[in-house]
Order: structure tokens, then sequence, then C-alpha cells
């Protein structure tokens, strides 16, 4: 293959369940495939993951930290493409125009070099849990940034005033609005841009590429009936453990961490920067769980998102918790970190 226009850079590990559908929605984009190319960085998967990746022609690299942040950071240094989107094994691409919207968008429009997704979706036989997920993240990344990623754009409307909008896409104008966390879930990157202006070899980027680049150029675009598929939780032990990791993560490995929020957190305001410290007394006196689960049950017509206000106590516990024993000098040890 000469060099492709657009990367497609997708971590894995153990991903056999999901990763075919993941690359069949890949296959089935409009935009010619021998344009394309799919960068699979698995973590050392023991199942068949690798076979199926083969199966679709990817190019195989090797994440041996196994985070998919780790991931998309070997990939990015690693891709030929002018264009990058990052893409989970566990996200299928629902619109087969979507990579070509979002070239055409990129190509017309000399100022846009990040372009969003519409949101993320709950399969109809996956359960709640994984559109609690896929919504929110996790309840304090959803107290700092307010989006529902389950629908970005209509998240984002109140948020940033400034905006044009077009038959399948709507152009926003940064000014000083926090912007959304918007590290996967197929965000489609300028990538020449991104190794023109900034260093890729520092690995921290990855969790920043969104926020550095919008940052420069003051724009962004989020495509129309643009939605992924996400495959993530099936059960509320795995949604509580991922919490856990972001929290240890966040706390006892900041250094090197390249993952959420102790990193976006350096560019912030100074406001930003105290809201968070609200999160644990409004979570533990129930002021903005109660609060924020009225919303989320009114708009997703939902009463199972009453559920958010005990997401939001268990989460604000773990940070107490964790910053308890980093305040005795005892640092858990993660495996996946490599400690």
């Amino acid at each position: 293959m000469t060099n492709p226009t657009i990367s497609v850079v997708m971590p894995t590990l153990n991903s056999e369940k999901t990763l075919e559908q993941s690359l069949i929605s890949i296959t089935n984009q409009t935009f010619s495939q021998d344009r394309i190319e799919i960068l699979v960085v698995d973590g050392g998967s023991t199942d068949t993951t690798i076979s199926i990746a083969k199966k679709y022609n990817c190019t195989i690299l090797k994440n041996l930290r196994k985070l998919p942040e780790f991931a998309k950071h070997i990939g990015i240094r690693r891709a030929r493409g002018q264009y990058c989107v990052f893409l989970d094994s566990d996200e299928v691409l629902t619109n087969k125009e979507s990579l070509k919207t979002k070239y055409e968008l990129m190509e017309q429009n000399s100022t846009i070099k990040n372009c969003l997704i519409g949101g993320l979706v709950n399969p109809s036989h996956y359960p709640f849990i994984n559109e609690y997920a896929s919504h929110i993240g996790d309840p304090f990344s959803y107290f700092m940034y307010g989006i529902d990623a389950g629908n970005y754009r209509q998240s984002l409307e109140s948020k940033f005033k400034s905006k044009t909008r077009h038959d399948r896409y709507i152009l926003y104008t940064v000014t000083n609005e926090t912007l959304p966390i918007c590290d996967g879930g197929g965000h489609f990157f300028d990538l020449s841009y991104l190794k023109n202006n900034f260093d890729i070899r520092n690995e921290k980027i990855v969790s920043t590429i969104f926020e550095r680049m919008v940052g420069k150029t003051k724009h962004f675009a989020i495509v129309k009936n643009d939605f992924v598929l996400h495959y993530s939780n099936t059960s509320v032990r795995k949604y509580l453990s991922k919490i856990r990791w972001r929290v240890i993560g966040n706390i006892h490995y900041s250094k090197e961490n390249i993952t959420g929020f102790s990193e976006r957190e350096k560019s912030q305001t100074l406001l930003f920067r105290i809201k968070k410290l609200l999160f644990i007394p409004l979570s533990i006196f129930l002021i903005w769980p109660i609060y924020s689960s009225v919303i989320l049950m009114n708009k997703n017509k939902n009463i199972l998102y009453a559920t958010h206000i005990l997401f939001s106590i268990y989460t604000a516990i773990l940070i107490l918790f964790y910053y308890a024993l980093r305040f005795l000098n005892i640092k858990p040890r993660i495996s996946v970190y490599g400690k």
C-alpha cells in the first residue's frame, strides 16, 4: 500500500468478542479501502484477537504496557495517514459514510482539524450499565465536564454559543469553554497537523490531543447522524473496577499516568481546578447525585439512572480512601500500570 489517507488506531487486549464487528464496520465504509490502514496495537492477547486482526489485513503492533492510552501513542507514531481516527475494539461505526464525511469536511474547511461523532449508543441487547457508562463515563468526569457522551451534540448545544450548522455537520468556534473529553469513540483528527505542531514523542499527549489541537485552532466539528455502538461494560462489577482503576491512576500514578483527569487538569483554569474539590462534599451529602440523577432520568426516560446516586457516592468514597492511602505513603500496586 502507498501511504494511506486515513489511519485507524485500535487498541486491543483479548478483544475477540467485539473486534470483528468493529473491523467489519471499517471495511463497510464507503471511503476507498485502499486509502485506509488499520493499526491494531495489542497488549498481549491470549485469545483469537490477533488471528481476527490478520484476517482483516491489519497491521499488528505490540503494546507491552497493555493500557489503551499507550497503544494509541504507539499507533500515532507509526501511522502513515494524513488523518487518524481512534476506534476502540468494542466500538462499531454505524454510519457507512462516517470516514468519508469527516475527510471531506476537513478538506473543505481548513480551520477544522478535529471532528467528533454524534455520540455513543448502547446495543439493544446490552445491559443498562453499559448505557450508563457510555453516557456518563464516570461520575467524577461527568461532574467536571457535564458532557453526556451518549449525545455530544445535545450536550454541547448550550455550552458552545458560536456554531455554524450545515446539512451533515456542525462547526463550533471555541472561546473560553471547557472542552469535552475526546480521546476515543471515533475521534477523527488531522494527524499531519498534530505531528507538525506538537511533540508526539511525549506519550502524555494522547489524553490531551483534542484539547491541545482545538486550543490552538479554536474550531472543531460534530457530524450529524454519526453514532458509534459501544460494546463495553457487561456487568456492574467490571464498571466499578474501571472506576477504581481511574481513581488510583490519577491519585497514585499521576506522574506515570497518561490517562484521564490528572493530565488534562494541567491546562485548565483555576476555577476548574477548584471545582474538583466540591465533588466529594456534594456527593457525600447527596446534593449533586440527586440533582444530576433527576436530570438524567428525565432526559433518558429511564428510572434506572437513579443508580447514578450510588455510583457517585462510591466514587467519592474511593477518592477519599485513596487520598488517605497517599497521605500514609501507601501506594496500591496495579499490574496493568507495569508495577
